[in-house]
């Protein structure tokens, strides 16, 4: 679970328990515009927010895991402008996935990335493509070392994408 806050100039983003929105309209006076608890049944944890541009309508998509399929997989929720769920999806199949880095495309499709985690594997970096309503497109690891994890991806001014993360070595 967990806290999340969005400043007008910049992201600010909390984690801490249980998944919470506060979207603030100004730095100075920090006005919350609104405030939102979602809970889909299980654990939550969300690590960063992306703001959708208008050509999926505008909003929020936030990203992380979810134990609701009583393994950890790997979630994307999107809200609009005043906070109210227009989708959640989980992604996964091994024993636990995660993503803590989502971008839009100019096409208005999201790839995230994070990693995928198996006992007998160790972690991969994990990446998605999903369509405009989270429906997935596909979904690739990444295996660079014996630990890989994808932690933010962002977009190029060629349009390609690039992703930071760590490895460790074997």
């Amino acid at each position: 679970t967990f806290k999340l806050c969005i400043m007008n100039i910049k992201k600010i983003i909390y984690c801490l328990f249980s998944l919470f929105l506060f979207i603030f309209s100004n730095v100075k006076g920090q006005d919350t515009t609104f405030q939102k608890k979602f809970s889909f049944g299980g654990n939550e944890l969300s690590h960063s927010v992306h703001i959708v541009n208008d050509i999926n309508g505008g909003g929020y998509l936030a990203c992380g895991n979810t134990d609701i399929t009583g393994a950890y997989d790997a979630h994307l929720t999107r809200i609009d402008t005043a906070g109210n769920l227009i989708w959640s999806k989980q992604y996964g199949s091994a024993e636990y996935e995660d993503l803590f880095s989502v971008v839009q495309t100019p096409g208005g499709n999201y790839i995230g990335v994070g990693y995928a985690y198996s006992s007998a594997l160790g972690a991969d970096v994990y990446v998605i493509n999903t369509d405009p309503a989270g429906n997935l497109i596909w979904s690739k690891t990444f295996d660079v070392g014996p630990n890989d994890y994808g932690y933010a991806i962002a977009k190029t001014m060629d349009d390609q994408y690039v992703i930071v993360g760590s490895t460790s070595a074997g």
